[in-house]
């Protein structure tokens, strides 16, 4: 019974309760000396409204755990005649009162304040004994267990000097044994699981040598040894201890107490952890008809169930339920323990885990951010090492889903050193272990991953036997892994053999089928044993349909999309990888919308979807939405880039779920086997009756019977998908469409797509009378890494002659002989990932370099649209604006060829140039300069903002210094000439409308910001003033030299005048560079870094 404040006042009233009567007057036969009048007056206080003393059965501490009431009367009803024995009942009397749940007034605190039993007072161990004690509970019940380990055994020390043991003495020292060991449980030092078993076998054997085999104390025992069985993954020996507590509490009459919450969420959790999914929800089904009945059950026992039994939703994929008692678990931890209390911490892991569950990784950040403010390092004495690596699992996990595998490495590495050997934290190491593997994987070192996903596994079946979907991550991992090294087939034949063994659905979560089938089938695939790997992606897929979330459904639907491919039927390939793109896009919705930022990173990452459906489109000739793909994926990274500053345009068209099924039987809308759909739940209380819990058992099973229908209907699907004829290509259908037909280029040019696939390069070639394609064995990462080391050497100006060569036979050949055939002169590239910087131009073959036999002009899709007018000047008319730095500013060094440079351009006035340094005579093109202290911010937008109002863009001319860091556009910039710096968000803001060609004379103008070599690169300087409103850019792949680039620039313009096209300028201008260079600067360092990028709009 718990008593609220005011009610003892009115039961004492109603004379229910009665006054001591020794409280009436005082004792006269006492010496006034031995009991002091303030101890007197406390105890008085506290035994207002005591009731009716009952009897002594146990010991006074064990009877104040059962019934402290009673033992309130106890203390109360035989008032102490001495001092020392005074002391001893208020300590007792205090104890019942917080048992009780009784308020304290501010004056009953002073008093008992002043009244402690000091630790030097000679006669009042006993007291400081009760004292200790309680304050030790009290700060366990805070979570303060660093603060709790003093008093303990200052406590134990004390006890110790009392007399011989009695009941009374022996029960206060096995309480202190216990709190020894809950004080000691989250610092879990070397030998603490020893010293815990002795401290709790010595407590255990003075409760039955006193006859308290059944107390309270006996299952605050069995509660702790359920704790630290569980803390050494000994799973069954846990559920045994918390049974054996449950049946205590039976056996002295508390079955139906809210003393027994804590068992049965003991039990839940366990039982729930070894998959023996029936036992745990009957422990929760009872725990359940206790809160209903006790709403104000202690909260942390409420607390308990709440956590439990949405794990057990999570298991079965009830995501709703899950949520709602997640969030209410939340909320309550937080209204109880404060919400900076490290106690909030499991129930913040669940909720972190549930919304990436649900695909909801912008929720997902949010209560990873909730985390890191519990996990602050003047907290972390009080977490634990094994929930803080749970913590930092969980937060690995989101941050590979987000594509950042280094940073989810930098959480788990510290904590694999620092977990190595403990065997208390066996289960949790095992779980570092496989998201650490989850790491290497998507590093590229799946022979890493397979020692990590071996370890875990032979780690595992020690701790939890044959627990199937604990055991399950690993086997899949193994076999990934295998896949990836294209090595032995037996991981995957024991992971098959491993779901053969366990075909209930009971233990197995639905998302670890999904995957692990989805893993089989690509095992399969690879073999060409396509009826094998067709009924694998579509058993993944049945599973893949019992979440209500994107994940893991968009990767079952993109796998079963490439094993159409591999057999040809790219017509299917690409109905079911706009579905998986489908769901990738509400899952960037959600980032988009809660944390833009994190966007570029999670779409990088499953970029190999939007290129491998942009590869089957353009294939069948559907050229025109395989570039709108290509933009969704790299529309991201130009926003990115920018801090959203370029509004990039995205072709995203977003159905509803129901709108998959007028074609095939996707999850994402199915009904779920002919059963109800549950209904919305909602925080109430509604989903944690007994009743609801009867109702989700019968839907979980109804959930079975909805997966085999699913499988069913997919296999109905595919048998008619099968039965038809492949849909014709574009490219082989008479009388093309009219939208088509306007896709192809003029004569004499040739477009070319390249999409950089996991396994290959597939180029597209395209031309007024046709296309063709070709397919290369190219990974993406391989083709970064291999443009990455070319781009290295030739700025290192070693010898690169072999390897230009080596290129050409590979890819220049190819693209000669495909332009030869559409008899095209100029070569419009569309290029995917790293690509786009590859310098083409300079692939060295039998005739020469590719670039002086054919015009090169890259496309880029990332161009806004133009606004050009009705009729454009000739070239020869437009005016240049020539801008540059040529000395030393801000730490940079000087640029003395800019000077000159910009002489040898500008026919026109030049601001702060000095005397003389003009001496060849006017420039090539009519315009004017700005010079060093004049090239600032203000000239410059000012100089954009006049010549847009004019639709007279014309030329611009940038000669400076260029920093690029890659990725966030707030962190390139170039210099001005008066030394401060331009970001290039502020430079997209500038209006380059009716711009025809921007010219950046700088260095590495034309990059974009890659990370390792992989093929994601970001898109660069050029790309954002495409989108900014240029319709050409001119831009460098490395740090171009000064002087050199001088004379470059001065072939460039001047070929430029005479032909009147930046393409045929490209082309001459590093002819005549090479014919007339000699040594050294022959070298393509010098000559070869410039490129020419358009919009993809424009031809």
């Amino acid at each position: 019974m718990m008593w609220r404040g005011g009610v003892a006042a009115w039961l004492l009233a109603m004379g229910l309760l009665t006054v001591p009567a020794w409280a009436a007057a005082p004792d006269n036969r006492t010496d006034s000396r031995a009991v002091p009048e303030t101890s007197r007056q406390a105890l008085l206080t506290l035994c207002e409204g005591a009731p009716a003393a009952g009897e002594a059965r146990w010991p006074m501490l064990e009877q104040l755990l059962r019934e402290p009431a009673a033992a309130l009367a106890r203390v109360c009803a035989q008032p102490p005649k001495e001092a020392v024995a005074l002391a001893v009942a208020l300590q007792q009397a205090r104890m019942a009162w917080q048992l009780l749940e009784r308020p304290f007034s501010t004056a009953l605190k002073d008093m008992l304040a002043r009244l402690e039993p000091a630790a030097e007072a000679p006669g009042f161990e006993e007291a400081r004994v009760w004292h200790l004690m309680q304050a030790a509970r009290a700060l366990l019940d805070r979570a303060a267990r660093d603060e709790a380990v003093p008093l303990v055994a200052e406590a134990l020390a004390l006890q110790s000097r009392l007399p011989a043991a009695s009941a009374e003495g022996d029960a206060m020292r096995a309480q202190l044994r216990l709190l020894e060991v809950a004080a000691s449980w989250r610092r879990q030092a070397p030998g603490w699981v020893e010293r815990s078993e002795a401290s709790l076998s010595e407590a255990e054997a003075l409760l039955q040598g006193q006859g308290l085999a059944v107390s309270a104390l006996m299952g605050e025992i069995l509660n702790l040894r359920t704790v630290v069985s569980h803390a050494q993954d000994q799973l069954a020996l846990a559920a045994g201890y918390a049974e054996r507590e449950a049946e205590l509490l039976r056996q002295m009459g508390r079955g139906d107490a809210p003393d027994m919450l804590d068992a049965l969420a003991s039990m839940a959790a366990i039982y729930g952890q070894m998959e023996r999914m029936d036992r745990s929800q009957q422990a929760l089904e009872d725990a359940l008809r206790i809160i209903e009945h006790h709403p104000d059950a202690n909260p942390s026992a409420q607390l308990g169930v709440f956590h439990n039994l949405s794990s057990n939703y999570l298991h079965y994929a009830r995501l709703d339920e899950a949520l709602a008692l997640a969030l209410r678990a939340v909320a309550l931890a937080e209204a109880t323990f404060g919400a900076k209390s490290p106690r909030v911490l499991p129930y913040r892991m669940t909720l972190l885990n549930l919304r990436m569950s649900q695909g909801q990784l912008g929720e997902a950040l949010t209560a990873s951010e909730a985390l890191d403010a519990l996990l602050s390092p003047d907290m972390l004495g009080t977490v634990g090492l094994a929930r803080l690596i749970r913590a930092r699992h969980l937060q690995s996990v989101l941050w590979l889903r987000l594509g950042q595998p280094r940073r989810a490495a930098e959480l788990l590495t510290p904590l694999l050193s620092e977990s190595e050997g403990r065997k208390d934290l066996g289960y949790w190491r095992s779980r570092l272990l496989l998201s650490h593997a989850a790491v290497q994987m998507q590093l590229g070192q799946p022979a890493l991953a397979a020692r990590d996903y071996e370890q875990a596994l032979q780690a595992l079946r020690q701790i939890v036997g044959d627990t199937p979907s604990l055991l399950l991550e690993a086997y899949n991992g193994r076999c990934r892994a295998a896949v990836a090294q294209r090595g032995t087939g037996l991981p995957c034949e024991e992971l098959q053999q491993f779901l053969a063994q366990h075909p209930d659905y009971d233990g197995l979560p639905p998302a670890d089928r999904a995957r692990s089938h989805k893993t089989l089938a690509q095992w399969q695939d690879g073999l060409a044993d396509w009826p094998a790997a067709l009924e694998h992606h579509l058993r993944g897929l049945a599973a893949a349909g019992s979440y209500a979330a994107p994940a893991p459904l968009w990767d079952n639907l993109h796998g079963l999309a490439r094993h159409w491919a591999l057999r040809g039927r790219e017509d299917l390939a690409m109905q079911l990888g706009r579905q998986s793109l489908d769901q990738i896009e509400l899952m960037r919705q959600d980032l988009r919308g809660k944390r833009p930022g994190q966007e570029r990173g999670f779409v990088q990452e499953l970029s190999f979807v939007y290129r491998d459906q942009a590869a089957w489109l353009a294939r069948s000739g559907r050229i025109a939405e395989a570039q709108d793909v290509l933009r969704d994926w790299s529309a991201l990274e130009l926003d990115e880039f920018s801090d959203g500053q370029l509004h990039v345009r995205r072709s995203a068209r977003l159905r509803a779920p129901e709108a998959l099924l007028g074609f095939s039987p996707s999850a994402a809308g199915l009904e779920r086997g002919g059963a109800d759909a549950p209904p919305a739940a909602s925080p109430g209380s509604e989903v944690l009756s007994p009743r609801r819990l009867a109702q989700s058992q019968q839907q979980w099973r109804a959930q079975r019977e909805g997966e085999a229908m699913r499988l069913q209907q997919w296999q109905q699907w595919m048998q008619q998908m099968m039965q038809t004829q492949p849909a014709q290509p574009l490219a082989a259908r008479p009388g093309l469409p009219a939208g088509t037909r306007r896709q192809r280029p003029a004569a004499g040019v040739l477009e070319v797509w390249s999409i950089s696939g996991q396994e290959r390069l597939n180029l597209l070639m395209v031309h007024a009378g046709g296309q063709s394609q070709i397919e290369l064995a190219w990974p993406a990462r391989q083709l970064g890494q291999d443009v990455a080391e070319l781009l290295r050497k030739i700025e290192a100006r070693e010898p690169v002659d072999a390897e230009l060569r080596h290129w050409f036979q590979r890819l220049g050949h190819p693209l000669l002989r495909a332009a030869r055939h559409a008899k095209a002169k100029q070569v419009e590239l569309v290029l995917d990932g790293a690509l786009r910087y590859l310098p083409l131009g300079l692939l060295r073959g039998p005739e020469g370099y590719l670039g002086q036999s054919l015009r090169l002009v890259q496309r880029l899709p990332e161009g806004g649209a133009r606004e050009l007018a009705a009729r454009s000047p000739p070239w020869t008319e437009r005016r240049l604006r020539a801008f540059g730095s040529s000395q030393a500013v801000a730490g940079l060094p000087a640029l003395p060829a800019v000077a000159q440079e910009i002489c040898e351009l500008v026919a026109g006035p030049i601001e702060g140039l000095g005397t003389g340094v003009c001496t060849g005579g006017p420039g090539l093109w009519r315009g004017q300069g700005w010079l060093d202290a004049s090239f600032t911010h203000r000239t410059l937008q000012e100089e954009l903002q006049a010549a847009a109002r004019k639709e007279a863009g014309g030329l611009l001319h940038l000669g400076t210094h260029f920093t690029l860091r890659p990725g966030v556009m707030s962190r390139s910039w170039l210099r001005l000439g008066d030394g401060q710096r331009l970001h290039l968000a502020e430079l997209a803001r500038m209006p380059f409308t009716h711009t025809q060609l921007v010219t950046l004379s700088a260095c590495s103008t034309g990059l974009g910001g890659g990370d390792d070599g992989s093929g994601a690169e970001v898109a660069g300087l050029n790309a954002s003033l495409l989108q900014a409103g240029a319709s050409e850019v001119l831009s460098s792949l490395w740090s171009v030299d000064d002087a050199a680039t001088r004379r470059w620039m001065r072939a460039f313009y001047a070929a430029l005048r005479r032909h009147g096209d930046s393409a045929r300028a490209l082309q001459s201008a590093q002819r005549e560079f090479l014919a007339r260079s000699a040594g050294g600067q022959s070298h393509p360092f010098y000559w070869g870094a410039f490129y020419l990028a358009r919009a993809a709009t424009q031809r």
